[in-house]
């Protein structure tokens, strides 16, 4: 597609060692070019889908119009980068990126093609409904922290994500996520990214290349997506390259349709 990010792996920190932060996470430094990320590569989907959604971060940050002022040098609202980022993300379960990359044959893809997309649409059902279920327990922490919290969240999980308490529910099991401590009031953003992720999938496959994975695609990006940084509001951004606002009609159509 274009864009290049050979020199982004030779400066981010890839693979497990001892001690090292199990997680992954992709950070601008310098807002100049010098763009990492840190993960912990092992040979399954889980964490090639990982590899391709904190490259996207990456992409974006490196991509930025580096002539725009220092404070329109990033992107124009976490949402976007998370839409780059899930994007790209989720091309691990798409057929057009295992047939190019992995190599599979069309036989096998046939076959793969219809788990993958009922397997697409239920993860998408879980994700909305767990982002759903934080962020509703971030507001209400944030109000009322000294309430029950541990009451707080099963009964959120319960009514949200339909899932059976436990019969304790007295641990701060809620805590154990990390969005809470590192990354607060950011849990939304994953599924606003969702949404526009694919409002910018639809627009390609539609308007561009049914193929995605072409050099046209990839120029639309660089020139239009990631370029402008934040010199356009999210919302102005998207519509000047779908020409609509964002709308979760999209999203629906990929995942909520049988």
């Amino acid at each position: 597609m274009g864009i290049q990010i050979d020199d982004l792996y030779a400066k981010s920190d890839l693979f497990p060692r001892a001690k090292k932060n199990p997680t992954a996470f992709c950070m601008d430094v310098d807002r100049a070019g010098d763009t990492r990320v840190l993960c912990n590569l092992t040979e399954d989907a889980y964490w090639m889908e990982t590899n391709l959604h904190e490259f996207g971060h990456a992409a974006y940050f490196k991509y930025v119009d580096s002539d725009l002022p220092f404070m329109l040098r990033t992107n124009s609202h976490t949402l976007t980068t998370e839409a780059i980022a899930m994007l790209f993300g989720k091309m691990g379960k798409d057929p057009r990126w295992l047939k190019r990359f992995l190599r599979l044959d069309e036989k096998t893809i046939d076959g793969l093609e219809g788990e993958l997309a009922e397997y697409q649409q239920l993860q998408m059902l879980i994700m909305v409904r767990w982002i759903i279920t934080f962020v509703f327990f971030e507001k209400e922490l944030y109000e009322n922290p000294d309430q029950d919290l541990n009451a707080l969240w099963w009964k959120i999980v319960s009514d949200v994500q339909l899932v059976t308490p436990p019969e304790d529910t007295s641990n701060p099991d809620w805590a154990a996520k990390i969005h809470f401590t590192l990354a607060p009031v950011y849990y939304q953003n994953y599924l606003l990214g969702e949404l526009m992720a694919a409002q910018l999938q639809r627009h390609i496959e539609t308007e561009i290349s049914p193929e995605f994975f072409t050099q046209e695609a990839g120029d639309m990006l660089l020139n239009d997506f990631f370029k402008p940084a934040a010199l356009y509001d999210w919302n102005e951004k998207i519509e000047r390259i779908t020409g609509e606002k964002l709308n979760p009609t999209h999203f629906v159509e990929l995942y909520c349709k049988k």
